[in-house]
């Protein structure tokens, strides 16, 4: 396996944060050579303190809002979002 990450690997590891010392699991990404087809087999849902923060955050550094059809449905409280390559993930509202 290549030890150099691609862009989108460098994007993940060094623009969402820093690496959890909180006692929650850290998440492993790993390369294939398989292109993006369909919906992704994993989905992320970040939930941070503040949600439209986050968002604006993500979009200075690349990703982008996308529309799945949640819009449709008024009591929709995430945010959808892309990664550069197209990778979705969703920004949740905060908790409480």
């Amino acid at each position: 396996m290549d030890e150099n990450p691609t862009e989108n690997e460098a994007y993940i590891e060094s623009k969402l944060g820093p690496t959890n010392t909180d006692g929650y699991p850290d998440i492993l990404f790993i390369k294939t050579p398989d292109q993006k087809s369909t919906k992704n087999r994993v989905h992320l849902d970040l939930r941070p303190t503040n949600q439209l923060e986050e968002v604006e955050r993500l979009e200075k550094i690349g990703a982008t809002r996308i529309e799945i059809g949640q819009s449709s449905y008024s009591e929709t409280t995430w945010i959808v979002m892309a990664d550069p390559e197209g990778n979705e993930f969703c920004i949740l509202k905060a908790l409480g």
